[in-house]
């Protein structure tokens, strides 16, 4: 397999001259407080991602960021799984578009990969990211 990379690498870099691809620039994240509707708008989108949407029971805090187009929001939530029982308050990430005035549920903590919760690591990480203190 490494093989096959080098010459397909090699390829791309002498197609676009070696230039490297352009990344966006940094964003300037704030932190900023939520409205009432907006807490609402986040707990429908975040609901929807949710095995059991009705059961969702949501955390007291939600910190946010802003960084001119979108608003990033982290919290925590506790909701029934597949089984019917409650999982513990988890971290969830959610993104929403300040024109649109809507959410959407990205990441979820809780998931797990051979006995370890990957899901909050990586809602944690995605929260830093977007300048927002974890949980």
């Amino acid at each position: 397999m490494r093989k096959l990379i080098t010459p397909i690498v090699a390829a791309i870099a002498m197609l676009t001259g070696c230039n490297s691809v352009p990344k966006d620039p940094p964003r300037n994240y704030v932190a900023i407080s939520l409205s009432k509707a907006q807490i609402e708008q986040i707990k429908i989108g975040v609901a929807k991602g949710l095995k059991d949407p009705e059961s969702a029971r949501f955390g007291d805090a939600f910190n946010a960021s802003d960084d001119g187009s979108m608003i990033h929001v982290c919290g925590m939530v506790n909701a029934k799984n597949s089984y019917g029982g409650y999982t513990g308050e988890k971290p969830f990430y959610a993104a929403g578009d300040k024109l649109s005035k809507t959410f959407m549920g990205i990441g979820y903590g809780g998931e797990t990969y051979r006995g370890t919760d990957i899901g909050t690591a990586a809602v944690r990480d995605m929260c830093a990211s977007k300048g927002i203190s974890p949980f």
